[in-house]
């Protein structure tokens, strides 16, 4: 039997239909780090405010992108040279690229807001793995190769010793030290972006489907209706049921996390145990925040899209956490959460025109990739949005690669 979806705030057919559907030039769907991003880019590249509309099911980083701890790693989570085997040379180095020219743009940008003043801390990243396992070796083998690569990163190698050092633990082989990333308010930063747009955004709007019609694309939502030129779709897993050929192309995980009380200890920069699958970093007042990519639960592929954190995935995060950072072992967990991520098969987001008109583009399998990739997607949607750059989003298609190729996490 099918499950009925059923609106929060139902409208019947005459209230919903009772005017004309409002146009808009541009109209962005989802208000998370992506659809924030290119609200703000469209307008500090010219686009006139209110030609362009935002609208998103809840609020404003409701989402995935406030359910995160917002670490932002050059490069994403997983070893270069793992990436590479998986989707080819040419998308690895294009991620590298992009989440570069992402954190140089993104903390040029935003020091001219005073209200980022607080917004980044944490500055620097480690990623690590257990001794003598494959991926500590991955990453020392990635290490060797960005070193030359792309040596705009400052990349170094963090000896066992140096890490035993820095964290108490002597579980964990070297690390992977990248003194350009940083953690920070995923859900301030957002909210920061989409104000200073200034466009017009719409709350507890959920697009219903997408029509093309002869004066533009009818974009269909709970309350309303709109006529747009150019369509948006930046809602990560939510494309999904906007836009059907999506389908197959995004499965939904459950990212968990939880944060402990305020510590006296220190854990300098953010950290990344892939084989632990943890990603960990110490906000400003003392508090460890703690996530872990849903993948590797067998409950984390979810037939729901229900953000509820389960006893099975907060116990092994828990575990994971506290039997590598022992000197952490004191702290009480204060509250824990969980939110919806969006995966492709190749674990790489996916950037794109829709086949359902030439009008539409839409990013999303941004899990793991949001703060990496999030704010320059952004900008190339709103040059798109404006007709400045059309052939970005078709070179950026070597992102999807070949996307029924097996996982990067299935080895």
């Amino acid at each position: 039997m099918t499950k009925l979806e059923l609106p929060e705030q139902p409208l019947s057919f005459w209230l919903v239909n009772k005017s004309h559907a409002i146009p808009t030039q541009i109209l962005i769907v989802g208000g998370g780090i992506v659809g924030a991003s290119t609200a703000w880019w469209l307008t500090k590249l010219g686009a006139k405010k209110s030609e362009i509309t935002l609208i998103e099911a809840d609020s404003i980083a409701k989402g995935a992108t406030g359910q995160s701890i917002g670490a932002v790693y050059t490069g994403g989570i997983f070893p270069y040279t793992k990436l590479v085997k998986f989707v080819g040379e040419d998308a690895a180095k294009t991620v590298w690229q992009l989440s570069i020219e992402n954190q140089i743009l993104l903390k040029k940008e935003i020091s001219h807001i005073p209200q980022t003043k607080d917004l980044i801390f944490n500055f620097s990243s480690f990623r690590s793995a257990k001794k003598g396992g494959i991926e500590i070796k991955e990453w020392e083998e990635s290490f060797n190769v960005i070193e030359h690569l792309f040596p705009e990163s400052r990349s170094k190698w963090i000896s066992e010793r140096e890490v035993a050092k820095l964290t108490g633990s002597n579980l964990l082989g070297g690390a992977f030290f990248t003194p350009l990333d940083f953690s920070l308010n995923p859900h301030k930063l957002a909210v920061i972006l989409a104000e200073h747009s200034q466009v017009n955004v719409i709350r507890k709007e959920k697009v219903r489907f997408i029509e093309p019609k002869s004066n533009g694309l009818l974009v269909v939502g709970s309350n309303r209706r709109y006529i747009a030129q150019r369509v948006i779709v930046a809602a990560n897993v939510h494309a999904r049921s906007i836009l059907p050929e999506l389908n197959k192309v995004i499965t939904p995980v459950r990212l968990e996390a939880f944060s402990t009380e305020k510590n006296i200890n220190k854990l300098p920069g953010c950290w990344l145990i892939s084989d632990a699958q943890l990603n960990i970093t110490q906000y400003s007042s003392g508090e460890i925040l703690v996530t872990g990519g849903g993948w590797q639960y067998e409950s984390a592929v979810i037939p729901t899209l229900k953000s509820l954190p389960t006893a099975t995935v907060q116990v092994s995060l828990e575990k994971n956490f506290f039997s590598i950072f022992k000197k952490f072992n004191k702290s009480r967990v204060l509250y824990r959460w969980a939110g919806i991520e969006g995966l492709t098969p190749n674990r790489l987001p996916v950037i794109d025109i829709s086949e359902l008109s030439e009008n539409i583009v839409y990013t999303a399998g941004m899990s793991n990739y949001g703060f990496s990739l999030g704010f320059i997607f952004g900008k190339i949607l709103a040059q798109w949005a404006i007709g400045k750059e059309e052939l970005k989003i078709e070179k950026l298609r070597i992102l999807k690669n070949d996307l029924r190729r097996r996982s990067v996490r299935s080895t």
